[in-house]
């Protein structure tokens, strides 16, 4: 089913068809796939081939959330941060942007190095580990 989707949504050996993708990635996502979880709570959020509905979006990022796939998590949290579509729930968004970033997610530790220096300005005297950590993994992603 979700290389069927990704087939109909980049019109590889049939005829692109995005709303039909979409029905693809949202049963594969339902089957609990986060790869399809992703991609579905994308769709959703920006209406390709569906209604835009941020509450299902919402739905779809918790539940890949809870299954620890650390991008979802990242894009869950800022749904939580923002208030977009949902509840703004701050706890939760640095709960899982902890975990994302203690899994070793880029945009996670980035985010929780922000959240760290907005809350608490002494972080570069207290947390050294994450700044490099963060530092390290930024210069990898940017040396491949």
């Amino acid at each position: 089913m979700f290389y069927y989707a990704q087939a109909l949504s980049k019109g590889i050996g049939v005829p692109e068809d995005q709303k039909e993708a979409f029905c693809y990635y949202k049963m594969s996502a339902d089957k609990g796939l986060t790869n399809a979880i992703l991609i579905c709570s994308f769709h959703l959020s920006e209406g390709i081939g569906v209604e835009v509905n941020k509450e299902e979006t919402a739905r779809y990022l918790k539940i890949g959330s809870d299954q620890g796939c650390t991008d979802v998590m990242v894009n869950y949290a800022h749904m939580l941060f923002t208030g977009d579509g949902i509840p703004v729930n701050k706890e939760e968004e640095i709960r899982y942007i902890k975990t994302a970033a203690e899994k070793g997610n880029l945009y996670g530790m980035f985010n929780k190095l922000i959240w760290y220096i907005i809350i608490n300005p002494s972080i570069f005297e207290t947390n050294q580990f994450l700044i490099k950590k963060c530092r390290t993994s930024i210069i990898e992603y940017a040396e491949k």
